[in-house]
């Protein structure tokens, strides 16, 4: 057992170098410690990047950021550093959630230029910004939580896939595209559940859309008119085998960039390298999300004994 679990591992950082959402799990962590973050790296471009309540992140170092989106319900300390990201970023700090400086105009949080520097009183939720206020402002704390956001390219058409883990009063889901990532048009929309704390799930398939490259996202609105969005995210028309691990609610997530031809075996290894679950999935596509009975740290290993074989760290 022990050989399957460093046979499992190997492609580990492969598996979950692209865009995602990313946890802390460290109760007080640094922004650059790969133990910080449940995906066991350091946040990259469009992720989605979670500060749960009762969680700290500290930022000590400069760091750069192309499109970020940060949520913020725990502590983001910053001793020392800075953190600086385009303009086509967002950071929502929620009721609970803190922004805090140690008294250094060098502490600076900078979406396109300085919004909040360490001197300044912290930024106490619900406040948000992004490249259009310039500063931190007060919002209505929107009634939905995102817990994923996929898309699939099947043959000539665009497989979106998206989840909730909270809903209260939700309106509706307006799916936008753009062929540039800037020029936006919404080309449909799908009525929310409304109310709810389970995982609900969404989709929505673009048909015949053979551009190169297209970039989607989900415009949020609530029954009040509020919005917000996801993170952007972009498909090609190539071949892409790489495949996504990540855990939500004690379930297993797994998004799949094209359908997978015969069967992909699923396993959870536990941490001393004892296979605790298994299942097999035919002609896997998109996002799958699998119920398990393991909770606790675990090793996720997705192979179909060919040209797949990948795994990833989740907290159940």
């Amino acid at each position: 057992m022990k050989k399957l679990l460093l046979i499992a591992l190997i492609p580990l950082y492969s598996a979950v170098s692209h865009a995602a959402t990313i946890t802390a799990i460290a109760t007080s962590g640094d922004w650059t410690s790969n133990s910080t973050w449940d995906l066991n790296r350091i946040p990259l471009d469009n992720d989605v990047i979670v500060i749960p309540a009762g969680k700290t992140v500290n930022i000590t170092t400069v760091l750069n950021y192309n499109t970020i989106y940060i949520s913020i319900d725990g502590v983001l300390k910053f001793t020392g550093g800075k953190i600086t990201m385009s303009t086509s970023s967002t950071v929502y700090v929620y009721a609970g959630g803190r922004i805090k400086g140690s008294g250094s105009a060098s502490e600076q949080f900078r979406i396109g230029g300085t919004i909040w520097n360490g001197t300044n009183a912290d930024i106490i939720g619900p406040e948000m910004a992004d490249g259009s206020t310039g500063t931190f402002v007060p919002f209505t704390t929107l009634p939905v939580k995102f817990s994923a956001f996929t898309i699939t390219r099947i043959s000539n058409d665009v497989l979106l896939q998206w989840s909730t883990s909270q809903e209260i009063n939700a309106g509706s889901y307006e799916v936008d595209r753009s062929s540039d990532g800037s020029g936006w048009k919404a080309i449909a929309s799908v009525k929310a559940i409304g109310t709810t704390n389970a995982v609900s799930n969404y989709s929505y398939t673009d048909k015949n859309n053979t551009a190169a490259i297209i970039y989607y996202r989900i415009k949020q609105v609530d029954d009040n008119g509020q919005f917000t969005y996801t993170p952007v995210k972009s498909v090609k028309n190539e071949s892409n085998n790489d495949v996504t691990i990540a855990s939500v609610q004690n379930k297993i997530l797994l998004h799949f960039p094209q359908q997978v031809k015969g069967a992909i075996m699923i396993r959870v290894v536990a941490m001393s390298g004892q296979v605790m679950e298994q299942q097999t999935v035919n002609g896997a596509k998109g996002q799958i999300i699998l119920n398990t009975r393991c909770k606790g740290n675990y090793i996720v290993s997705v192979t179909n004994g060919q040209e797949i074989s990948v795994a990833g760290h989740v907290i159940l």
